[in-house]
């Protein structure tokens, strides 16, 4: 009889069979370690990935704002150098007219000088003296006339001469004797200063 152990052959492939299955699932662990392993870098990749992109977006948006101050800014800064440009011509234009208002004063200062003047000198004429022509320059009063006699004439420069308030110097430049329609004048040029 033979007798044949088929139990044995049997065990022993399980038993091979339980060492490749143990290969074979430490494989599997090994190859699920590996993928979980990959899994979870892969997850903290892109978890680090979207906090930075996250980051960037909040940066972006800072740039974007800082960007919009700026031309905020430099729509101010034009803004205001045109306020400058026109506060010069303002104040440019408001030298002139000041220039304007005080040329305009003391030409109203000359003339009134110049009524006062005419007004105390007409005062003093007699009716025997006449002024042919009165220019006003400056504050300088030049008068061309005719009178009758010397008397009158000196008379009129008296006169002129007790009111040296109102003026400031007297010239005569010249006086002579004339015939004017047949009758005898005597012309004179004087120069009045009106100002003190």
């Amino acid at each position: 009889m033979i007798k044949i152990d088929l139990q044995q052959g049997v065990v022993q492939e399980k038993g091979d069979f339980r060492e490749e299955g143990t290969e074979t699932s430490e494989l599997i662990k090994a190859v699920g370690f590996g993928a979980l392993k990959v899994f979870f870098f892969v997850i903290f990749f892109l978890g680090v990935y979207t906090y930075e992109q996250r980051e960037l977006d909040a940066l972006n948006v800072i740039l974007a704002e800082k960007e919009n101050m700026e031309r905020v800014m430099q729509q101010k800064i034009i803004k205001k150098k045109l306020l400058v440009k026109k506060l010069k011509k303002t104040k440019s234009d408001y030298i002139d007219v000041e220039k304007k208002v005080y040329m305009l004063k003391d030409i109203a200062k000359l003339r009134l000088m110049f009524i006062k003047a005419m007004a105390t000198l007409n005062g003093f004429r007699e009716e025997n003296l006449w002024f042919r022509s009165v220019d006003y320059n400056q504050g300088l009063l030049t008068i061309h006339g005719y009178t009758l006699s010397k008397k009158i004439f000196d008379q009129f420069l008296q006169n002129i001469r007790v009111r040296e308030k109102s003026f400031a110097g007297l010239l005569v430049k010249e006086t002579k004797s004339e015939k004017q329609k047949g009758i005898s004048v005597r012309s004179f040029y004087l120069e009045i200063n009106l100002l003190n």
